[in-house]
């Protein structure tokens, strides 16, 4: 009789922990499979979107760009790369980023490949140095100045208030030599942003040895990307990533990513990683 009670006893709680178990994976609606059969947090019940939208639509460089919206309109932040054919670290570190990011508030927005066909090419440009014509114009005479054109207006479109365009540099920096840009954050106005040093100070926390420090760099392009958005729509922030390509590609990629990141931090973007 005892042993049977407690047989019985035994299989009750049995049965309810196998019911908690089940309401926790499969009954929660924050909790979701991925097709991997691992189990992701959603994205604030799916109120999080992100919408694929375009670049030169039906033209010869139509190219995606990706908008992460959250139920709170600010900040809103274009991360770009590729705008260089041959400097690929930024944008396989955006691709990479694509799936596993999460936000919490403001607007995110990623741009892997700005001159999609140069990428493809692995080519600095086909034409024109896309980042000394902008801010392009519709009736130019090759495909890049249109392309700017576009890129142009959807920074205001999507009413941006930072930008970080990924790129990288053949010459680690030296303060000795002009134009050498490897392990730097350029920026191209006076006063140099309150938030640079703090935001430089989180990405070397991250580095492994001293070459991959990086250093802030006041240098002004005319007809950049992001020169010319700073200039032309007051924003926030605008700056230029650059890594030194003498570094393994694995490294520069998880360079770009660490001063992506760190950026976020910095101005107190709300954001997660997925872990694989």
């Amino acid at each position: 009789m005892k042993f049977t009670m407690k047989l019985s006893i035994l299989f009750f709680i049995m049965v309810v922990a196998i019911f908690f178990l089940y309401n926790v994976v499969y009954g929660n609606p924050s909790l979701k499979k991925t097709q991997q059969g691992e189990i992701s947090v959603t994205q604030q019940q799916e109120k999080i979107t992100m919408q694929t939208r375009w670049i030169g639509k039906d033209s010869e460089y139509e190219t995606p760009y990706y908008v992460f919206n959250s139920n709170t309109p600010q900040p809103v932040v274009l991360i770009e790369a590729g705008i260089h054919g041959d400097e690929l670290a930024g944008v396989y570190a955006l691709n990479r980023l694509l799936p596993k990011i999460q936000i919490s508030s403001g607007t995110l927005i990623i741009f892997p490949k700005m001159n999609i066909l140069a990428c493809n090419a692995e080519k600095r440009f086909i034409n024109k140095d896309l980042n000394l014509i902008f801010p392009g114009r519709k009736d130019g005479k090759f495909y890049e100045f249109k392309l700017a054109r576009e890129i142009y207006e959807m920074v205001a479109r999507e009413k941006v208030e930072y930008l970080l365009t990924l790129h990288e540099s053949r010459y680690l920096h030296d303060v000795n030599k002009p134009r050498t840009f490897g392990q730097t954050i350029v920026y191209g106005v006076q006063p140099v942003p309150e938030y640079l040093a703090d935001w430089l100070k989180q990405v070397n926390r991250r580095v492994l040895h001293e070459k991959e420090i990086f250093h802030p760099y006041y240098f002004p392009v005319e007809g950049s990307s992001t020169e010319t958005m700073v200039a032309d729509y007051n924003l926030k922030g605008g700056f230029c990533i650059e890594t030194w390509r003498n570094f393994p590609m694995e490294r520069r990629v998880q360079l770009q990513s660490d001063v992506v990141l760190t950026f976020l931090d910095t101005i107190k973007f709300k954001y997660s990683l997925l872990v694989p």
